[in-house]
């Protein structure tokens, strides 16, 4: 059995905050490597300019807000699942280009992780509306502030690695 690492425990972490919010991954990702662009291995050198650190920023907001409208199809619809693989998958190469780790293992925990983790809060989301009366709205703002928490406490792990260079495994 592989042992996680603290680079796949990063990705782990960042992928399923892709599983509940797909655009936050990518926009903490993002920032975290703003301004290391150069001579960062790719996907890491992609993310790291400041142009997409913003607008991936925009675009998390923008989901923020459109996760609470009534139309929004549910985060385990095929086409919302799919981007939130892609997110993962990104996120997870990106981190492990910065820390110069395999990026084929990064996609993988990325996108799995965000998979799992679009289940499971779609599943908790919907019993909590249901067990407590409390409406979606609420529910999902409060959701909100738990992936924001998670995934900004994630942009120090992130920011040593790129800061640092390329680093190992081990």
């Amino acid at each position: 059995m592989p042992r996680v690492d603290t680079t796949d425990g990063t990705i782990l972490l960042i992928g399923t905050t892709c599983g509940a919010r797909s655009m936050l991954g990518p926009a903490i990702v993002a920032n975290a490597l703003r301004g290391q662009s150069s001579g960062t291995p790719q996907p890491a050198r992609a993310l790291g300019g400041s142009r997409t650190a913003t607008v991936l920023g925009i675009l998390a907001a923008g989901e923020l807000v459109g996760d609470k409208l009534p139309r929004i199809p549910a985060r385990v619809a095929p086409p919302a699942m799919m981007a939130r693989i892609a997110s993962g998958a990104l996120v997870g190469a990106a981190v492990a280009a910065a820390r110069g780790t395999g990026r084929r293992r990064g996609m993988m925990i990325g996108g799995i992780a965000a998979v799992v983790a679009a289940v499971a809060t779609y599943r908790a989301r919907r019993w909590l509306v249901k067990a407590t009366g409390i409406p979606d709205p609420l529910v999902a703002v409060a959701e909100d502030l738990l992936v924001l928490r998670l995934a900004s406490g994630l942009s120090p792990a992130i920011r040593p690695a790129a800061g640092g260079g390329v680093r190992s495994a081990g």
